[in-house]
């Protein structure tokens, strides 16, 4: 009995102690399994962590984006309603400014017309030296030209130069007082001389800063300096010269372009529903129209204004330098201001003469040119600005961009006024061209 009995102990116990070490190395298993579990658990959390991270992110990216649309759109319905033009949407805000300077530009345009016929030129030269300025410094090619050598200079001297050649020798007829200084006597006397060797020391530069990589670019910039003197510096030597017949023939062109431009655009919003060239997608047949009878009226009741002071139609032999000195200026009779007697066979009133002054004749011509024609000069700005892949050439003036922009019909009409007053006005080689 004591044998079974001992045997059944150890039995007992065997299993107790196996009971133990299956418990013993479940609970192992289950420590290991928990730490596995505790680190895929951590690299789980921190890759959704950075996941999150990245999610926030967009998600408030996308807050902003839908926060500033729902800003554009409580702005725009805002602007709808009546307030300032300052708190107004952009649109608003941009013709505002657009007008203020436009008047500010017109106030500052006749202080200068009054001061005299030589303060009138230098306003035209110092608009072709900013329309230079804006040309030879597009933002486009800005960096490339500071990487070529001496470009900026070799621009401005044979833009200058071009301008001394141009200037002198046209008005040194009107500078005879100031040949009784021997320097500017031999000025005057070897001026062709004097303008070709500084070109060719110019050529000269413009030879030594060719460099390797950029020939073709040196180049291309090299002719479109040429290209820039001839059509600005020539048309604006043209205009100094309109100047100097007759104020005028100064201010009623300016006047036309600056007319015909608004009432086109003006008769365009209102009536403009025909494209006139996908050039310019805002020019329509209506405006374009408008803006012709509309330049036609001014051109008459204006130059009716402008004859009645001896002061805007005398031309000037001798510069002056004292301003406001036009008010004393004074001139016979001209010819532009006779008048013809023009008749007409009705069949049954039967025949009229109608007296009409030469000026108004001539003033409808340029009419004509302005409204017609010399928006062609703001069609070649616009396809060229196109090419270059920009909106204006500048931002000289606050809400109109740069005077490239606003002066392109300006010089091409300016160019047919002269070659009007030398064809049909003074028949004199030496006064006009």
């Amino acid at each position: 009995m004591s044998k079974k009995y001992e045997e059944e102990n150890n039995l007992k116990t065997e299993k107790e102690t196996n009971q133990k070490n299956e418990k013993k190395s479940n609970e192992n298993n289950n420590n290991i399994i928990k730490q596995n579990s505790k680190e895929d658990t951590e690299t789980v959390m921190d890759s959704a962590s950075a996941f999150s991270d990245e999610q926030e992110q967009a998600f408030k990216e996308k807050q902003k984006e839908i926060k500033k649309g729902r800003f554009e759109k409580l702005s725009n319905a805002f602007s709808k309603s009546f307030i300032p033009p300052q708190t107004k949407s952009s649109k608003w805000s941009d013709l505002y400014i657009r007008t203020l300077w436009s008047l500010i530009m017109i106030v500052c345009f006749f202080f200068i017309l009054l001061m005299g016929h030589f303060y009138c030129a230098v306003l035209v030269f110092l608009i072709i030296i900013c329309i230079h300025q804006e040309l030879i410094d597009i933002p486009r090619y800005k960096e490339r030209n500071l990487e070529v050598k001496n470009y900026y200079l070799i621009s401005w001297s044979m833009f200058l130069l071009g301008l001394y050649y141009f200037y002198i020798r046209k008005l040194k007829n009107k500078l005879n007082y100031l040949k009784k200084y021997y320097f500017i006597f031999m000025l005057f006397r070897y001026h062709n001389f004097i303008c070709f060797m500084l070109y060719v020391l110019v050529f000269f530069i413009f030879i030594q800063s060719l460099r390797k990589g950029y020939y073709r670019y040196q180049f291309r910039q090299f002719a479109y300096i040429h290209i820039i003197l001839l059509i600005f510096g020539f048309s604006s030597t043209l205009i100094i010269n309109n100047i100097f017949n007759g104020l005028i023939w100064f201010l009623l062109p300016c006047s036309l372009v600056i007319v015909n431009d608004i009432f086109a655009y003006v008769w365009g919003r209102m009536l403009g529903k025909h494209q006139l060239t996908p050039l310019s997608p805002k020019k329509t047949w209506e405006g374009f129209i408008g803006g012709f009878f509309t330049t036609m009226i001014w051109s008459y009741y204006f130059t009716n204004f402008l004859i009645r002071y001896k002061f805007i139609l005398c031309p000037v032999n001798q510069i002056s330098l004292k301003p406001f000195d036009i008010f004393n200026l004074t001139c016979e009779d001209l010819e532009f201001m006779k008048f013809n007697y023009y008749i007409i066979d009705i069949p049954i009133l039967g025949k009229y003469a109608i007296p009409i002054r030469t000026i108004i004749l001539h003033s409808f011509a340029m009419g004509m040119f302005a409204s017609l024609l010399a928006p062609l000069g703001g069609l070649f700005a616009s396809a060229f600005k196109r090419s270059i892949k920009i909106k204006d050439f500048a931002d000289t003036i606050p809400g109109h961009g740069g005077l490239t922009d606003r002066m392109d019909c300006q010089l091409l009409n300016g160019v047919f006024v002269a070659v009007w007053l030398y064809q049909f006005v003074f028949f004199d080689e030496q006064k006009v061209l």
